[in-house]
């Protein structure tokens, strides 16, 4: 049955038609708490408002869950739909979340993002640094906030759960770690020079 269901699920059109509005909805989402009002046509502001939009609040959480669990299902078993497009967008949504993460009430999804990233910079083909992994190097976003992002969900995750989520932690500090491991390789010093001369570090 499971088998049947993902035969039918990544189907290539099929695929390709849910990634982009996956991708859309997302879009949408960044739009309703950009304070500007501006994205996609301007790069959103980061860290977001202390204060969360009402019409953001109001949204179901499936809206949010939906777009992530795609996109984990996508990077896992379909990567390439990817390669033409869907980078930035989420690149965008994860970068924004994860900086400002009193957006998002479910620690799971949090994680689920981080393990996108994770997935996303996996050697895949002739993609030596994975699908994301040119992307995570160039985009403006991912460079002024990746580090920080990362090093933030570390300290929330040593600080949250209880002792029978002890093993489960180690599954997020591998996600964790896989996207400087990666970025580290072709950037080497300057990717950190960069993050944090443009960071503000208090």
């Amino acid at each position: 049955m499971m088998e049947s269901m993902y035969v039918a699920i990544l189907q290539d059109d099929f695929t390709v038609r849910s990634s982009a509005f996956a991708c859309f909805a997302s879009v949408w989402l960044l739009r309703l708490v950009d304070p500007a009002k501006q994205h996609p046509q301007r790069i959103i502001g980061l860290p977001l408002p202390d204060e969360v939009p009402l019409v953001f609040k109001v949204q179901p959480e499936y809206m949010f869950d939906d777009v992530v669990e795609l996109w984990d299902l996508m990077m896992k078993y379909k990567p390439t739909v990817f390669t033409t497009s869907g980078q930035k967008e989420i690149i965008d949504f994860s970068m924004t979340f994860l900086t400002s993460t009193w957006y998002i009430t479910n620690p799971y999804l949090k994680s689920k993002l981080v393990a996108i990233l994770a997935i996303g910079v996996r050697p895949f083909g002739r993609y030596k640094m994975g699908i994301l992994g040119t992307a995570l190097c160039t985009h403006p976003l991912s460079l002024k906030h990746l580090m920080m992002c990362l090093m933030s969900f570390y300290v929330e995750c040593e600080k949250t759960g209880t002792h029978t989520q002890f093993y489960d932690k180690f599954r997020e500090y591998y996600s964790i770690g896989c996207n400087p491991t990666k970025i580290f390789i072709r950037n080497k010093a300057g990717f950190i020079s960069t993050t944090y001369a443009q960071t503000d570090v208090a």
